[in-house]
């Protein structure tokens, strides 16, 4: 008699609960509505949802393992009846994913607790996902008192939230750096320079946000190699830029050299730390590059610059410019000088010895051509 009463109790439990289904989702979409009208917000309702869609999930779980031997239209109704609870499972997950989108935010808005509740749902359906995959754990966690084995164990699908979760960051990140790769070829160093978001966003992952994340999730070294990574395809983009001239070159050097140490006096990440190598570690090959254009634009200024006052020399239209002492001159020494002076600036911002000493040669190799001519 004691058992067929529990049996009775259980059974008029689950009846209730599926007669209140939909009460039940409508107070769940009211509260989930509540909170999602502030994407930065402190979602105060995010544990109390997901707690009510747990327990709805398992009635439906259970609902449809017991009905796995019944007749095809019964499955089917019963799927059509649970098939709002699947729309809202979805858009519960589809706020946390917003949620994980907006992480960055949530922190500079000092809503901390938020992260806190997100990674504990989490590890919440991780542990069920665990569960679902253990023999041994599904006979101790399965219903007991309904007197059917049907009840033993109630189908659920793995829902791989931890996995789905690093895959949005990754999104997220790759969102950042899609709107600078689609400028990177009429702006390089402007894009370039966009990157300054890189320092803070990691800076605040390490303070804030690994403190709230379990420490297997790894989360600091997550976020600094999907940052470089993309930093790594952006500069790589802006090598093969078409607007990619000398100075743009220098002035991607010198921000290759900025970055690495950055990242190694801000947040303790060393170079050797960081794969793919920015450039692939062609900075010479670069540097190369530069030094050719230094030398064939010096080449050609000067060639210009002699014909022009060979011209000027030759045909008299004008009297030769004179100096202080009223005595003749060509101005294209002055005009060398100049030219000269442009390069070793640019090569001055470089801030690489390396750099400067090589332009310095490259424009004696030149002025020593001129003076042979």
């Amino acid at each position: 008699i004691s058992q067929t009463h529990q049996n009775f109790v259980a059974t008029q439990t689950l009846v209730n609960n599926f007669q209140e289904l939909h009460q039940d989702l409508d107070r769940i979409k009211n509260m989930m509505r509540d909170d999602m009208k502030n994407i930065h917000g402190p979602a105060p309702n995010l544990l109390l949802v997901h707690y009510q869609l747990y327990k709805l999930e398992n009635l439906r779980n259970t609902t449809m393992h017991m009905a796995k031997d019944e007749p095809l239209d019964v499955k089917v109704t019963l799927k059509q009846y649970f098939g709002r609870l699947d729309q809202v499972i979805e858009e519960f997950e589809e706020y946390l994913w917003e949620l994980s989108r907006n992480m960055i935010h949530l922190i500079k808005n000092k809503q901390g607790s938020v992260i806190v509740r997100l990674i504990k749902i989490i590890e919440s359906e991780e542990a069920a996902d665990a569960k679902s995959v253990s023999t041994k754990t599904e006979r101790r966690a399965s219903y007991q008192g309904l007197g059917n084995k049907k009840a033993d164990k109630p189908a659920r699908e793995a829902k791989s939230l931890r996995s789905k979760f690093f895959d949005v960051l990754h999104d997220e990140v790759s969102r950042k750096f899609n709107i600078l790769m689609e400028r990177v070829d009429k702006e390089p160093i402007e894009c370039l320079e966009a990157t300054e978001f890189v320092f803070p966003d990691l800076a605040l992952v390490y303070d804030d946000l690994v403190p709230r994340s379990p420490s297997n999730y790894k989360i600091f070294p997550f976020f600094v190699l999907e940052y470089h990574r993309h930093v790594y395809e952006l500069a790589n983009k802006i090598v093969t830029s078409p607007e990619l001239d000398g100075g743009r070159i220098l002035h991607l050097l010198r921000w290759v050299r900025e970055y690495y140490a950055s990242m190694n006096h801000q947040l303790g990440v060393t170079e050797e730390l960081l794969e793919p190598q920015l450039l692939d570690g062609n900075e010479q090959g670069l540097l190369d590059e530069y030094l050719k254009l230094v030398r064939t634009n010096l080449v050609k200024w000067t060639n210009n610059m002699m014909n022009t006052a060979s011209n000027e020399f030759t045909e008299r239209t004008a009297a030769p410019a004179t100096d202080s002492d009223k005595l003749y001159h060509m101005q294209t020494a002055s005009l060398m000088f100049e030219m000269v002076n442009q390069q070793v600036s640019l090569a001055a911002d470089s801030q690489q010895s390396t750099v400067m000493e090589q332009v310095i040669k490259e424009c004696i190799q030149v002025m020593k051509d001129y003076q042979q001519r």
